[in-house]
C-alpha cells in the first residue's frame, strides 16, 4: 500500500508539470530492497514532478486539502507509510521562481511533535525538480512479507494498481528495480494487457445520473489473473484487489481453439467511484444494489465481445438439461411451452444441471398445484368447465404423456440392473433370490412402511 500511495502521487505531479509532454519528459523511478535487514532504504521513489513548492507543500501538512480533492486524491496517502515503515525521509527541490530551485529536506513522523523535522544533512535529489521518498525500517510483522516477495508478481501488481495509467496515452515513463534488477514496466504492460474494446454509459444510481468509462482486455491466464475480473478505479486507482465475475460470466476462463487460456479483465472508472470508496482505495462504499447493477452492464459488454465464448457455455448447458430431461422427463412441465434454448438463454450462465432441476420442479410444482385448483372450481361450475373443457384436457394429456415417458425409463432402468443381476458373478457364482427383493421390493417391509417411490413395483 505504500509503494501505491507514494507512485500514485508521483503521477500526479508529472502529470502536473509536463502536461502533454509527460510521455516523453515525465520520469519515476521505483526501487525496492528486499533485505529487511539491508542499510539501505527498503522503498525509494525519484520522481521528476513538480516538488514540494509552497501550495503542495501546504496540502502536505494539509489531511483531505482542496489541492488533493480537485485531483481527487483524500490526502490521507503518506499516513498509510506508518503502518508499515518507521522511517519516511523526503527530499524535494522545486520551482521557487528564482534564479535556484527551492529546496526542502525532512523527516515526516506521525508519531512525532512537530511531525515534520528538518534532515537537510541528508542525501539529496539526483535530479533538479521533483520529490524523492525513502521509506526505512520496516515494522517486524511485516519483514517476513518483504523478504518473501516475488519479482514479478511486485511487477504484475504494480500494472494491476496503476491499469488506468498505463491505458492512458499521458502516461510517464516508469522504471522499477527490485534487488538490483531492472524491469521495464512499459513493455511488461504491453505484453499483459492489450485494450480489446472501450466503451461508455450512464446510469441513474439512488436517483442520480452518473456517467462511466470502460475497457475490456484479453489478459493470458495467470497468478495475478486466474479469473474474469472488473477493477473498479476510483481517483486513477484501483478500489481493493477486484471483483470476480466468474460466477456471472459461467466459467473462470476462457479457452481459445490453440487451447491457450485466457481471462477477461473489465476496468471501469466515473465520478461514481470516486464519491463511493474509502480512504485508502480499498473497499466500495456503495449499496451492493448499486455495484450489481453496473457489474451486470459491464458483463453485457463482455457478452458482446465474446458472443462465440458464451453460445458455447449455452450449448454446454442445453446438453446437460437434456440429459436431465430425459432421466426425469416430468419436469420438461415446468418450462411451460418453451424450449430447451429459450429455457437455457434466460437462466444464469454459472447453471449447472443442479439449478436447472430444481428450478423446473418448483416450477411444475407450482404449474401443477394451479392446475388442480382451476380443475376443483371447474367441476363445481358447469359453465366454467365448458370454458375451460379444452385447456384441462390438454394439461392433463400432457402430464400423463410426461408421466409415462418418466416410468418408462425407470422400468428400462430397472430391467438393466436385473438383468446385470441374474449374471454370474466374477467367481462363478449366482446371485441369491433376495438380491431381486431388494431390487423390487425390500424384504421383511410392507406397504404401509414403505413409500411408493421406495419400490419398484
Amino acid at each position: 500500500m505504500p509503494l501505491f500511495e507514494a507512485a500514485s502521487n508521483s503521477f500526479h505531479s508529472t502529470a502536473e508539470r509536463w502536461k502533454e509532454d509527460n510521455p516523453a519528459k515525465g520520469t519515476i523511478i521505483v526501487e525496492i530492497n528486499t533485505d529487511p535487514d539491508s542499510a539501505q532504504p527498503i522503498f525509494t521513489l525519484d520522481d521528476n514532478g513538480m516538488g514540494l513548492n509552497d501550495e503542495n507543500y501546504k496540502s502536505f501538512l494539509t489531511p483531505f486539502s482542496g489541492h488533493k480533492l480537485d485531483i481527487n486524491g483524500k490526502g490521507f496517502g503518506r499516513f498509510i507509510n506508518f503502518k508499515v515503515f518507521d522511517d519516511c525521509f523526503y527530499s524535494s527541490l522545486y520551482d521557487g521562481r528564482l534564479s535556484t530551485p527551492g529546496a526542502r529536506h525532512f523527516i515526516f513522523d506521525v508519531f512525532n511533535n512537530p511531525e515534520v523535522r528538518d534532515a537537510a544533512n541528508r542525501a539529496r535529489l539526483k535530479r533538479d525538480i521533483g520529490t524523492k521518498l525513502e521509506l526505512s525500517q520496516i515494522k517486524e510483522e511485516y519483514r517476513e512479507i518483504l523478504s518473501a516477495s516475488d519479482q514479478m508478481d511486485v511487477v504484475e501488481r504494480f500494472i494491476k494498481h496503476f491499469l488506468s495509467y498505463f491505458i492512458s496515452p499521458n502516461s510517464p515513463k516508469i522504471m522499477l528495480n527490485i534487488d538490483g534488477v531492472q524491469f521495464d514496466i512499459a513493455k511488461h504492460f504491453s505484453e499483459f494487457f492489450t485494450s480489446d474494446h472501450q466503451f461508455n454509459f450512464d446510469m441513474t444510481l439512488q436517483g442520480q445520473s452518473y456517467s462511466f468509462s470502460g475497457a475490456l482486455s484479453r489478459v493470458e491466464r495467470s497468478k495475478l489473473f486466474n479469473k474474469h475480473a472488473i477493477l473498479f478505479q476510483a481517483s486513477d486507482r484501483v478500489i481493493g484487489s477486484g471483483r470476480d465475475i466468474s460466477n456471472k460470466i459461467g466459467r473462470e476462463f476462457f479457452r481459445r481453439d490453440d487451447d491457450s487460456k485466457y481471462v477477461i479483465v473489465a476496468s471501469a472508472s466515473g465520478e461514481y467511484f470516486d464519491d463511493n470508496s474509502n480512504n485508502e482505495r480499498t473497499i466500495m462504499t456503495a449499496p451492493s444494489s448499486d455495484v450489481d447493477a453496473i457489474v451486470n452492464r459491464i458483463v453485457d459488454e463482455i457478452r458482446d465481445l465474446e458472443t462465440e465464448r458464451f453460445e458455447e457455455i449455452k450449448e454446454r448447458q442445453g446438453t446437460e438439461l437434456r440429459e436431465a430431461l430425459m432421466k426425469s422427463p416430468l419436469l420438461r412441465l415446468g418450462m411451460r411451452g418453451q424450449s430447451i434454448k429459450q429455457y437455457v438463454r434466460s437462466k444464469p450462465n454459472s447453471w449447472t444441471d443442479d439449478e436447472f432441476v430444481q428450478d423446473l420442479a418448483v416450477l411444475r410444482y407450482r404449474d401443477t398445484k394451479n392446475w388442480h385448483e382451476d380443475l376443483e372450481k371447474s367441476l363445481t361450475d358447469v359453465a366454467a368447465f365448458e370454458s375451460k373443457k379444452t385447456e384441462i384436457l390438454k394439461r392433463a394429456d400432457s402430464n400423463s404423456k410426461e408421466a409415462l415417458a418418466e416410468y418408462v425409463v425407470h422400468r428400462r432402468a430397472i430391467l438393466d440392473i436385473a438383468d446385470t443381476l441374474r449374471k454370474m458373478t466374477t467367481d462363478g457364482s449366482r446371485p441369491t433370490e433376495d438380491e431381486f427383493h431388494d431390487l423390487i421390493f425390500a424384504r421383511n417391509s410392507d406397504s404401509t412402511t414403505t413409500n411408493m417411490k421406495d419400490h419398484n413395483l
